[in-house]
């Protein structure tokens, strides 16, 4: 048996595709990190009858010895229980039973436990974390560490146990954007129940695997994206989703025909600007139902399930996990840092012509991308802050209602000279920059944003064009509803929280 810990770090902003999807290579374990979750089998859960997959669980809310609890065992339960219950949506077949009560720690006993009492002790500055310690079938089973593993196939998921180290930081408030020294223990749990059922980060910016939160940011709703949605449904699919549901694949290569693996393709309604979905370009072979089974660096395939109508097509570099960039948009960094991208050293391809997808259809759009491209504009997006009277906020996204105007600051990577002659904008209608300026550090910019009333709803793509080319942060900013006559939209949601440790581009 080959062990994989999954240590999702919870690596903070200061103040399957992509949804992707974790791996796992039977020669190294499971490598998401090392290969950019792009070289090997798929990590997921067996179905245990006709199209389904039920997960049991239980919960230790007992506190480490010495440490006051959180709160009421019934509360802790409650939120345990709800992140759980996020993840239940009709388009996927997974499932979750709560078993109850239980004394435990992480162990690949076949349990699956939430327990509050680590066996060990986190590494230094991760005093506050969440961490999936998970167990995968490999070549060479053990028949007898659990009933039918001998038989399983390579990255099927055997156990999974979250082990939470409070450290002081979880509180059980639903929304704690008051207070900037805590985080939602139910909207991080939301997240890694995503990475328990095989799901890594997206580098689409307010998705629930995201791969960063905020201190006090809040979760208040911890429900998840479309880009969510779909990923959880191509590992899961419920038996009406592909009947409701159509998929555009292709091949992402560069001039010479050559497979670009790693490549991020995003899409975005073409009427609205508001971004759906994203794919991680790799996938080398689906099984007898059609969910993704295998995922190569030789391969430049992407395919993503999406709701009937018309696209486009957004494809970009993303960080490499290894080097310290958990699957964020090319916009984060610049090519030209050694090991930076999965496969980077390309600007990013907007797609001018829409495509189109029909509920049970496949379209098929190839993508050829130019490798002969200067460093990108970089913007560092944990530095960037929605400015509000005398103080400033970050959230991710940055959410703003209809019919509001705002102040966002912009931290770029590149220093005063880029400032200068940066361009910011957004894709899709209703938002338009009034007015941009410098702010007190020399590599920001500010923008005064106005927001149409009828601005579309959802996760909207941040352009910036600068002399080195154009770079874009799919979900930067989210339009929520006027507060005064609609009620908070599902979209609200928690982000992602972390950073996976080590094993465990253009118009």
């Amino acid at each position: 048996m080959l062990r994989g810990t999954v240590t999702a770090l919870l690596v903070l902003a200061a103040p399957g595709w992509c949804y992707t999807f974790l791996c796992h290579d039977p020669a190294v374990g499971i490598n998401a990190q090392r290969h950019g979750g792009i070289e090997g089998r798929v990590a997921r859960w067996a179905m245990t009858g006709p199209a389904e997959t039920v997960i049991t669980y239980r919960v230790d809310p007992r506190p480490p010895e010495g440490m006051d609890p959180l709160g009421p065992p019934e509360e802790i339960v409650a939120a345990v229980r709800a992140a759980f219950a996020a993840w239940e949506i009709p388009e996927a077949s997974v499932r979750f039973e709560h078993a109850g009560l239980a004394e435990g720690t992480e162990a690949f006993d076949g349990l699956n436990i939430v327990t509050f009492r680590p066996r060990s002790t986190p590494p230094p500055g991760f005093e506050w974390a969440i961490f999936p310690v998970a167990y995968y079938a490999g070549d060479e089973v053990a028949a007898a560490a659990l009933p039918g593993s001998a038989s399983a196939r390579v990255g099927t998921t055997l156990d999974c146990d979250l082990v939470v180290h409070t450290g002081g930081a979880f509180t059980l408030a639903e929304n704690p954007q008051d207070d900037a020294s805590v985080l939602s223990l139910r909207g991080i749990l939301t997240h890694e129940i995503g990475h328990m059922l095989g799901l890594d980060h997206s580098p689409i910016g307010g998705s629930t695997m995201y791969a960063y939160a905020t201190w006090g940011s809040g979760f208040g709703h911890p429900t998840l994206t479309a880009d969510d949605r779909m990923g959880l449904a191509s590992l899961y699919p419920a038996r009406h989703f592909h009947a409701l549901h159509g998929q555009v694949r292709g091949q992402v290569t560069d001039a010479s025909g050559e497979p670009v693996s790693g490549a991020h393709v995003v899409a975005m309604d073409a009427h609205t600007g508001v971004v759906v979905a994203g794919a991680i370009s790799g996938l080398a072979a689906e099984d007898e139902l059609g969910r993704p089974d295998r995922f190569s660096l030789e391969s430049g395939e992407y395919r993503i399930h999406l709701p009937p109508g018309r696209y486009r097509l957004l494809v970009e570099p993303i960080g490499h996990p290894a080097q310290g960039l958990p699957y964020l948009s090319g916009i984060h960094g610049s090519a030209s840092g050694s090991g930076s991208y999965i496969d980077g050293g390309w600007a990013p391809v907007l797609d001018a012509t829409p495509v189109r997808v029909r509920a049970r259809g496949t379209t098929r759009r190839d993508v050829q991308i130019d490798r002969a491209t200067p460093d990108l504009p970089v913007l560092d997006r944990r530095q960037s802050r929605i400015l509000a009277g005398d103080h400033s906020r970050w959230t991710s996204p940055a959410a703003v209602a209809r019919g509001t105007n705002v102040r966002v600051r912009c931290r770029l990577g590149q220093g005063e000279g880029e400032r200068g002659s940066a361009e910011l904008s957004f894709l899709g209608p209703g938002i338009t920059v009034v007015d941009s300026g410098p702010g007190e550090d020399p590599r920001d910019l500010e923008l005064a944003l106005g927001i149409s009333p009828v601005a579309p709803v959802g996760l909207r793509t941040l352009r910036l064009q600068a002399p080195a080319g154009v770079s874009y942060f799919p979900g930067f900013l989210e339009i929520l509803p006027s507060p005064a006559t609609e009620s908070k939209p599902a979209a609200w949601h928690p982000k992602g929280v972390g950073l996976l440790a080590p094993n465990s581009a253009g118009q």
